[in-house]
């Protein structure tokens, strides 16, 4: 396959940018609000509510994106403009978790949504795939376990450990 070449153009403008603008948001601190984001509200325990807060946040952050500004103008060794770059696809993978995580509605392993407390075997016996594409960018879709070993379905799991209780 090949790339036609105004898409390549275009990346390459998104990956200047951050050398070019003599001011702009730092990518230290988007870095930053995304860790604290998802420390706050996609821990362990994650409800719906969190999820969508932070989706909201994860919005303003990609809206900033554009806004980068990366000191100095040497590609050697330019920590700066590496973290201005690393940001977009962080960002992307830090929506992808939260997607998936309000698109499974139930609990499992390590993971714990407070407003579905129970694991729904019947349901949710299966794998969550993001794409790309849909409204939001990123399309969701349930796909069968296959099974290698053992029957996901004769498998017994132990009980979840339910916070606070």
């Amino acid at each position: 396959m090949t790339v036609p070449e105004d898409e390549i153009v275009e990346e390459l403008e998104v990956i200047r940018a951050p050398l070019l603008s003599e001011k702009g948001y730092s990518p230290y601190e988007l870095k930053d609000l995304l860790a604290e984001t998802m420390n706050r509200y996609v821990d362990v325990a994650r409800n719906r509510g969190g999820l969508e807060k932070a989706l909201e946040i994860f919005k303003d952050v990609s809206e900033k994106l554009s806004s980068l500004k990366a000191s100095g103008r040497s590609l050697k060794l330019n920590k700066d403009w590496e973290a201005a770059i690393e940001l977009r696809s962080r960002v992307i993978a830090c929506e992808m978790i939260v997607r998936a995580s309000l698109f499974r509605e139930e609990s499992r392993a390590g993971f714990y949504r407070e407003d579905f407390p129970e694991t729904d075997r019947k349901h949710w016996d299966c794998n969550v795939v993001v794409k790309c594409g849909g409204d939001a960018g990123m399309l969701l879709e349930k796909v069968p376990l296959v099974a290698t070993i053992l029957d996901p379905k004769e498998a017994e799991l132990p009980p979840f450990p339910t916070p606070g209780r």
